[in-house]
C-alpha cells in the first residue's frame, strides 16, 4: 500500500506539536516546581497588601479606598462590616452580592458572636456541627470551637444546590466530634431561603479545595479597629510574576524544542530531495549509470524509481545517438571514400575510356546513395520532430499497393521473383505519399533478401476494423531476437552481408515512424510454411502493418 507523502507530512507535524507541549510542559514544570504562586496565596497576598496600604495610607474613605484596590488588584471586593454595613466596589458587585445574599457574619462564623456580634439567622449553639443540605434549612454551629480552628477564614461561596453534594460526600458528619476538626473542612451555613449561597471556613494552610478563579474568599480583616468580613474575588486570573514568567518559558520552551524536532522532520522529508537532486545533477553531467535506493512507498520513492527509469532511457537514448553518429558516419564515410579514390583515378593519363566510363558509374552511384541517406536522414529528423507535413485523405489501398508492385517490377524481375498481390478493394484515410514510401521500402527489404527464383506474396484484408497489410517472402528470415532491432537506426542483422547488398538501415525506422504517425503498428512474423499460393519455404520474413479504419 502505498504511503501519500502528505499523510506523513501532516503525522511528522502532529507528531512535533504533540512532543513539543508534552517536552515543554514537563521543562517548565520542573524549573517552577517550587515558585509557582496557587490561587490561594494570591488571595492571601491580597488581603495582605489592604492591611498594609490601609495602615500606611490611612484613608479617609474606606469606600474610596477599597475603589482603588479593586481597580489596581482587578477584582470585586465586597466588605460587611459587624454591623452589618456594606461596601461593594467592582466590576462583578453585583454578582458577589448576590452571591453573599443573606450573610450575617455572627451567623457564619462563631467566634463573632463570641465578640460580642448578636447572632442572626436563627443560628444558636449547639453540642455538634450538622449540616442540613436540604430545602432551607439553617445550620448550627458548635459554640465551643475556637477561632484558632477556622483562623478568621472562609471561602468558596457558592449556591446551595451546587454545593450540598459535595459537603455531604467530602466531610463525616461526626467530624468535629472526631477530634480532627482543625484538619478537616469545618462548614458553617447562612442563609435566608432556598437557593442562598454557602459559604465555607477552613483552617489556613489547610483547606478542603483549591479555590479557582472566580470564586471568593472572605477573611476577617480589623480596619480601624473595626472588624470587617471582606470578601475578594478575581475579574480574571490572578496577576502574578509567575504566572507571567511561566507562561514565557512555556512558550520559549515550546518554540525551541519544535526547533529541533523540526530540523530532525525536515532532515527526514529533505534527505531524500537531496538524493535526488545529487542524482539529477550527475545525469546532467552525462553519468546516465546513477542509481537511486527505491526504500520508500510514498511520492518520493515514485519519484526515485521514475528516476531510475529515466536513467535507464536517457543510457540507453545516449547508447542509440553514439551508434547514430557512428553509423552515420561510417555510411558518409563509404561513399565519399569511393568517390574521392575514383576521382583520382580519373585524373591518370593512362585510364581507358571503358575505365572512365566505369569510375564515372561509381562515382554517380555512390553519389546517389549519399542523396538517399541525406533524405532519409531529413525525413527521419522531420518525423521525430512531429512537424512532418501530414495530409491523411481517402484512397483505394488496393490500388496503391498494385502501383507500388508495377513500380518495382524492374528489381524483381532481374531476379526472376514472383509477385502476387492478395487484396480485395480496401477504402483507407491516411497520407498517400507518406504510406507510399512504406509499402516502397518493404517491397524493396523483400526483394533484396529473397534468392533468385524465390516468392513474394502481398496480402491486404480488413478485420474488426483493423487493416492488415502483410508482405512475405521466402529469404532467409529474420532471427527472433532480432525481430525489435531491425527497427533501430542503422541496424543490420548482418552487417557484413549487408554491405554488399547495400542500404542504409533506416527504412525499416521510417516506415515504423509513419506508421505510427497514422495510429498504426508494424511487426514481423516467421513464415514456416502456408496454403496454397503462398510461399512454402522453410524460411521467410513476414511484415505486418496495423492500421486503423477511419471512415
Amino acid at each position: 500500500m502505498t504511503r501519500s507523502l502528505y499523510v506523513r507530512i501532516v503525522a511528522t507535524f502532529l507528531l512535533v506539536v504533540v512532543l513539543s507541549i508534552a517536552l515543554a510542559f514537563l521543562l517548565t514544570n520542573q524549573l517552577f516546581k517550587g515558585s509557582r504562586g496557587s490561587v490561594a496565596q494570591n488571595y492571601d497576598d491580597a488581603f495582605e497588601r489592604i492591611r498594609q496600604l490601609h495602615h500606611v495610607v490611612e484613608p479617609s474613605s474606606l469606600s474610596g479606598f477599597l475603589e482603588e484596590i479593586a481597580d489596581i488588584e482587578d477584582m470585586t471586593i465586597l466588605a460587611v462590616s459587624s454591623k452589618g454595613e456594606r461596601i461593594s466596589v467592582g466590576e462583578s458587585a453585583e454578582e458577589l452580592q448576590r452571591r453573599v445574599n443573606g450573610f450575617r457574619p455572627p451567623g457564619v462564623l462563631p467566634w463573632l458572636e463570641r465578640r460580642g456580634v448578636e447572632a442572626t439567622n436563627g443560628v444558636s449553639a449547639s453540642d455538634s456541627i450538622e449540616v442540613e443540605t436540604r430545602g432551607s434549612s439553617t445550620g448550627t454551629i458548635d459554640e465551643s470551637a475556637s477561632a484558632s480552628d477556622f483562623d478568621n477564614e472562609y471561602s468558596g461561596i457558592r449556591s446551595q444546590r451546587e454545593t450540598a453534594a459535595e459537603a455531604d460526600s467530602s466531610r463525616p458528619a461526626d467530624a468535629a466530634n472526631s477530634g480532627d476538626a482543625a484538619d478537616k473542612a469545618v462548614p458553617a451555613e447562612s442563609w435566608t431561603g432556598e437557593g442562598s449561597p454557602r459559604i465555607w471556613g477552613y483552617r489556613s494552610g489547610l483547606p478542603p479545595r483549591q479555590p479557582s478563579v472566580g470564586e471568593s474568599i472572605g477573611r476577617l480583616v480589623t480596619l480601624d479597629g473595626e472588624q470587617w468580613s471582606i470578601f475578594l474575588q478575581h475579574n480574571r486570573y490572578p496577576r502574578n510574576s509567575n504566572f507571567i514568567l511561566t507562561t514565557a518559558t512555556l512558550l520559549l520552551a515550546l518554540l525551541a524544542i519544535g526547533s529541533v524536532l523540526i530540523l530532525f522532520a525536515a532532515r527526514f522529508l529533505v534527505r531524500p530531495i537531496k538524493h535526488i537532486n545529487d542524482a539529477a545533477l550527475r545525469m546532467s553531467s552525462g553519468n546516465f549509470a546513477v542509481r537511486l535506493p527505491v526504500k520508500r512507498r510514498d511520492e518520493l520513492g515514485e519519484l526515485a524509481g521514475s528516476m531510475n527509469t529515466m536513467a535507464k532511457g536517457l543510457s540507453r537514448i545516449e547508447s542509440m545517438r553514439q551508434d547514430f553518429v557512428a553509423n552515420v558516419s561510417h555510411e558518409i564515410q563509404s561513399p565519399l571514400t569511393s568517390i574521392h579514390g575514383f576521382a583520382e583515378a580519373l585524373r591518370a593519363d593512362d585510364v581507358t575510356i571503358e575505365e572512365k566510363e566505369r569510375y564515372v558509374g561509381i562515382i554517380q552511384q555512390e553519389s546517389s546513395r549519399l542523396s538517399k541517406l541525406s533524405d532519409n536522414l531529413l525525413k527521419l529528423s522531420s518525423l521525430d520532430s512531429e512537424q512532418h507535413p501530414f495530409h491523411p485523405a481517402p484512397y483505394r489501398l488496393d490500388r496503391q499497393l498494385r502501383e507500388i508492385i508495377l513500380a518495382g517490377e524492374p528489381a524483381w524481375q532481374r531476379k526472376s521473383l514472383r509477385v502476387e498481390l492478395q487484396a480485395e478493394p480496401l477504402a483507407l484515410t491516411a497520407d498517400t505519399e507518406l504510406m507510399n514510401g512504406v509499402w516502397t521500402n518493404l517491397l524493396a527489404n523483400s526483394i533484396k533478401f529473397t534468392p533468385s527464383g524465390g516468392a513474394i506474396v502481398i496480402a491486404a484484408a480488413e478485420e474488426d476494423g483493423v487493416i492488415l497489410v502483410s508482405v512475405r517472402d521466402t529469404g532467409p528470415g529474420i532471427p527472433l531476437e532480432e525481430r525489435e532491432r531491425v527497427f533501430e537506426r542503422f541496424y543490420k542483422a548482418d552487417p557484413s552481408r549487408n554491405r554488399s547488398i547495400g542500404g542504409s538501415g533506416l527504412g525499416l525506422s521510417i516506415a515504423r515512424k509513419i506508421v505510427e504517425l497514422h495510429g498504426g503498428t508494424i511487426g514481423i512474423v516467421t513464415e514456416h510454411g502456408g496454403p496454397d499460393g503462398e510461399p512454402s519455404s522453410s524460411q521467410g520474413a513476414c511484415f505486418v502493418v496495423r492500421l486503423p479504419v477511419q471512415r
